[in-house]
């Protein structure tokens, strides 16, 4: 066998053996770790947004554990909804929290995470004003059109349009799924 060869069949099956315990490490290591720390940031943030509730449910994809949005509740009645969302910005993923009552009426948008560049995109959290000015708007009624209802951070037109895009579709989720399209 050529030297060549070797060398081929030995990378090759050290590349098996790393992307299996990788996949390994993701799967059965950190995927539960993530998902707890991603549960407890949530419960963190309801109970900050929706003062009050006795309870929350998670409502989730049929297909898989993935929550689609959190219904509070008082007196087991439900009081408050809060809907992830997220859309590509300049760095990266612009992931909010759209927090509303069960009109739809948005009580606050909370930053989860993002990757924006510093001194630009991440003003998205250093000017509260940007994501304050979606409250007391209405997922099921109201239009989000940057420039015209809503004022872009200047010089991060990237991630406004991004926390834009990212609450336009909790708007369309809310109509479509939630308000059962009325």
């Amino acid at each position: 066998m050529p030297k060549s060869l070797k060398l081929v069949l030995v990378l090759t099956i050290i590349c098996i053996i790393s992307a299996t315990m990788l996949s390994y490490v993701y799967n059965e290591i950190a995927a539960p770790i993530i998902k707890e720390r991603t549960l407890a940031q949530s419960l963190e943030i309801l109970n900050e947004m929706l003062p009050g509730a006795d309870d929350y449910q998670f409502i989730t994809a049929e297909d898989s554990d993935k929550v689609l949005y959190y219904v509070a509740t008082k007196n087991n009645e439900p009081f408050g909804i809060a809907i992830p969302t997220s859309a590509v910005g300049f760095g990266g993923s612009v992931d909010l929290m759209v927090i509303c009552e069960m009109n739809g009426q948005i009580s606050t948008v909370k930053v989860m995470a993002q990757l924006e560049t510093p001194g630009y995109g991440d003003r998205i959290l250093t000017e509260p004003w940007f994501l304050e000015q979606y409250d007391g708007m209405n997922l099921a009624s109201d239009n989000f059109d940057l420039g015209s209802t809503v004022d872009a951070l200047a010089g991060a037109t990237v991630t406004s349009k991004a926390a834009n895009k990212a609450i336009t579709k909790a708007a369309e989720f809310f109509r479509d799924t939630i308000s059962g399209g009325n």
